[in-house]
């Protein structure tokens, strides 16, 4: 278990050192099944720097229940642009040549690909990786732990509004915070 818990640090330590290859992404949806679409989208780089964040306007009204967890209503998105401008203006730039970290990069590159999925726009291979799994391989956890808890544990809480730009903050934190609490550890013995 200790081996799983030291590759996950080195892993986490290897995205700070080659920061200028990563980004971070989170979005925010309809919902979670195969017909659900982003209604926000954020991206950061490695220093935490904000390189887009907008919402979307879906094809499909937010449910009540997605508005309850995010916080965004119809009314909010209703002059947003579509996916396929955001996808086509911005993020398409922002992504390529680059790694995406996510909290949970199976849901937020299958919801880019889903909502793509409404416009006939040109697709590019999205290379990510799970900072959840990276995560819950450090904790020598069973169980994948939510980016709320991860980040209470390692002290990162200032943003707990369920955001995409602040679960972006929250996830680099997370990161951050492994890397120089593992460093303290070494430095101790």
């Amino acid at each position: 278990m200790e081996s799983q818990r030291k590759a996950a640090i080195n892993l986490m330590d290897s995205w700070l050192i080659n920061s200028d290859n990563f980004v971070i992404l989170d979005n925010e949806t309809t919902g979670l099944d195969e017909h659900d679409e982003i209604v926000k989208v954020a991206v950061i780089d490695m220093s935490g720097k904000v390189l887009l964040n907008t919402l979307v306007n879906p094809i499909q009204p937010i449910p009540y229940e997605a508005t309850q967890i995010h916080g965004i209503t119809n009314d909010d998105v209703k002059t947003a642009p579509r996916f396929d401008i955001v996808w086509n203006k911005h993020l398409k730039e922002i992504l390529s040549n680059k790694n995406i970290l996510c909290y949970n990069s199976d849901f937020d590159i299958r919801m880019i690909y889903q909502s793509l999925e409404y416009y006939d726009v040109d697709y590019v291979d999205i290379k990510s990786e799970c900072v959840m799994l990276t995560y819950t391989d450090y904790c020598n956890s069973d169980r994948w732990i939510s980016l709320e808890n991860a980040s209470n544990w390692q002290g990162v809480s200032q943003f707990q509004n369920h955001r995409a730009v602040d679960d972006c903050k929250l996830t680099l934190g997370v990161i951050k915070s492994v890397a120089e609490n593992y460093c303290r550890e070494v430095e101790n013995g």
